[in-house]
């Protein structure tokens, strides 16, 4: 599969148009498994972080320093499935224009028994010439009962500080859920955030 498109996006006082390609190829080995290696050229513009409304002589001077640059992204992955089981493994190479390449490596896992389902992973970060490698461990339980309730949970534990929004090395989430109907469900999430 190959794809390349062309979009624009309006910003503070400008527009920018940039061109992406992505492409991909997956081999399936047997009916559970699969390889893929794919490349995506994409790109970042932090200049569109910048939501306040400035003049046209103050963008400029701050567009200076928000420069948008390319991302090469390599992907090489694999992944094992049956009806209640799934388990992928994938590695991600970035090289930024702005930033010394990047490794990633992420594995996951779901399951399914009855009513309980859990799905669990790592993520290996390693961003090169910062001294900044860091690991992300996730789990995320939920039972479904049968009146179309489901209660879950989240835990996200990071091997440093600061990796995750509010600046510390844990995160809990819970969520109920419940489904009224084909087209309405209500929710209630509870973050330590």
């Amino acid at each position: 599969r190959m794809m390349y498109f062309n979009y624009s996006i309006s910003g503070n006082n400008h527009n920018e148009v940039r061109h992406n390609f992505q492409s991909s190829l997956i081999a399936t080995l047997s009916e559970t498994t699969q390889l893929q290696a794919a490349y995506h050229r994409k790109f970042s513009n932090p200049s569109f972080i910048v939501d306040d409304k400035v003049t046209e002589d103050e963008w400029l001077l701050r567009k200076e320093n928000l420069k948008a640059s390319y991302i090469d992204e390599i992907k090489i992955g694999y992944t094992h499935s049956r009806k209640d089981f799934s388990f992928s493994l994938n590695s991600y190479l970035l090289d930024m224009d702005f930033a010394e390449k990047t490794w990633k490596v992420q594995a996951a896992t779901y399951g399914r028994v009855g009513w309980f389902v859990i799905s669990a992973g790592v993520n290996f970060f390693n961003p090169k010439g910062y001294n900044n490698d860091y690991t992300t461990f996730i789990v995320n339980p939920r039972l479904l009962l049968p009146c179309q309730l489901q209660i879950g949970g989240k835990a996200i534990v990071a091997s440093k500080y600061d990796i995750l929004p509010s600046g510390e090395k844990n995160y809990l989430a819970f969520h109920v859920e419940k489904q009224i109907g084909k087209h309405l469900s209500i929710g209630v999430d509870w973050h330590d955030v």
